[in-house]
């Protein structure tokens, strides 16, 4: 496992966003008459939101393996620095998701263009 975490977590993580990406934009493309460029906006929004929430998820998960890894082995000292590594983790994990599911709210609006007057 730790091989794994050496060589190949930030690889399966940006594997992971782009397939979510791509999977959200089909979804909204398909479902709204809306035009391409807007579908390839929507898309690198999600790209970007959907990385920060992977990267961030793979952070969390690897700092934790190591934690209870070396809890097992006897070495594991709960210091500044590994507190400090999760809470950033939590944050900015907290912080992309956040901006992720109000990029699922915003497609489903209509604009107020569109909308009648009352």
């Amino acid at each position: 496992m730790d091989q794994f975490f050496a060589h190949y977590i930030d690889l399966t993580m940006l594997g992971l966003a782009l397939l979510i990406a791509l999977l959200f934009t089909w979804r909204w493309g398909r479902k709204a008459a809306i035009r391409w460029w807007i579908i390839f906006s929507l898309f690198f929004v999600l790209f970007n939101a959907s990385t920060n929430v992977m990267a961030f998820t793979g952070h969390l998960f690897e700092n934790g393996y190591r934690a209870v890894t070396g809890s097992i082995a006897g070495s594991f000292h709960y210091t500044y620095h590994y507190y400090s590594l999760m809470l950033m983790g939590i944050v900015f994990f907290s912080i992309s998701l956040y901006m992720l599911l109000q990029v699922n709210v915003k497609p489903v609006a209509k604009p107020r263009i569109l909308r009648k007057a009352t």
